[in-house]
């Protein structure tokens, strides 16, 4: 019991920290909107923290995670494609 809990607070923080980071890349123009890697990191933090408010039974907060992942989903089927369309720009 105590390591799941652990496994969920690491998740949770690290799912934290991964979409701090696609923020701060956006921000300090490192990435842009159109970057495949942008999307995949603001997905797989927002699961983290699905998967984390979920066991800690944070409905509101897992609900606007889901919404997150949408809208990453959204922004690969949507990208531009050419030269910003890198895995990693």
């Amino acid at each position: 019991m105590i390591y799941t809990m652990l496994l969920i607070d690491i998740m949770g923080w690290l799912g934290g920290f991964l979409i701090l980071l696609a923020f701060a890349m956006i921000s300090t123009g490192r990435l842009d909107r159109y970057c495949l890697s942008y999307h995949l990191i603001n997905i797989i933090g927002a699961i983290l923290l699905i998967i984390n408010t979920a066991y800690l039974k944070a409905y509101p907060s897992m609900a606007v995670n889901i919404v997150w992942v949408a809208v990453g989903f959204y922004g690969i089927l949507n990208r531009k494609k050419g030269e910003n369309s890198k895995i990693l720009c």
